[in-house]
């Protein structure tokens, strides 16, 4: 695959068509003037303890993900009229693993990280082992008809199933796009602004939610400028929510802890 994407870079197409199995990280933050059409499979290698250790870390909430696309002028989209054009993560067997090592990392199903003029579209996404999707400072994004499902083989916990994810981003749409999960349908994080979310139907999720805003001491994390219209909610525990850390630092897990810093919320429309 890697090869593929350095051949057709700058101005060309790539056609992912069959079934692929990634086994190693991949690093496709160079990418410009490209095309991507995936029609196939992309199933990622179910190993919890070897994308522990070997996926891409982020400082930010103890993330690691799988792998990560950026650049300029991207488009990538599948036919969810013809073929499976799917994104798998198998989180079955990092959910199982979850539920005996609390500390477990586990990996996001797709990180997009300094994209600027990017578009995702027709794709489904079957079971993250945490996160579907996070943006990463990225502007001028739109993610568009989406199917998301996370779904428990054997009744063991989903944990972290978050739809999206925006962070230090500017300018994001995600729309029209189907949701089922067990956490935030969408996530605004610190430096999320002028981000509208529109037509989603989200099941069993905890809402579109801001923040967690303040976790770091001494970081201001700003919100700002959203438009959130026509959500459908079924199953959720919430609908529209903010979520704060405290003002001083305190633990809430070994690898989630923190609080002291300063939140800012502001110009957020939900709407119907």
């Amino acid at each position: 695959i890697l090869k593929a994407f350095k051949k057709c870079n700058k101005g060309g197409t790539i056609v992912l068509d069959q079934k692929y199995s990634i086994a190693s990280p991949l690093d496709l933050t160079w990418l410009a003037h490209v095309d991507v059409i995936i029609t196939g499979e992309v199933n990622f290698k179910s190993d919890p303890y070897y994308w522990a250790d070997h996926s891409f870390k982020y400082d930010f909430q103890n993330m690691s993900s799988f792998w990560k696309i950026g650049g300029k002028d991207i488009h990538i989209y599948g036919d969810l009229t013809k073929g499976e054009s799917l994104l798998d993560g198998h989180g079955q067997a990092y959910w199982e693993e979850m539920a005996v090592n609390k500390t477990l990392l586990r990996p996001i199903l797709l990180t997009i990280e300094d994209a600027h003029g990017l578009t995702m579209s027709n794709l489904r996404m079957r079971n993250p082992p945490n996160w579907f999707n996070i943006i990463i400072n990225s502007t001028d994004v739109l993610i568009s008809d989406l199917d998301l499902e996370a779904k428990s083989l054997n009744g063991v916990k989903i944990a972290n199933s978050d739809g999206w994810d925006t962070y230090r981003s500017d300018r994001i749409v995600i729309q029209n796009s189907v949701i089922d999960n067990t956490d935030d349908c969408v996530s605004f994080k610190a430096s999320s602004t002028n981000v509208v979310v529109q037509n989603l139907v989200c099941n069993g999720s905890h809402g579109i939610s801001v923040g967690s805003l303040g976790q770091y001491k001494g970081e201001s994390d700003i919100v700002e400028n959203l438009y959130i219209y026509n959500i459908s909610m079924s199953n959720a525990s919430d609908g529209a929510r903010i979520k704060v850390w405290p003002g001083v630092e305190t633990a809430f897990q070994s690898l989630l802890n923190g609080g002291g810093g300063l939140g800012l919320v502001r110009n957020v429309t939900y709407d119907t």
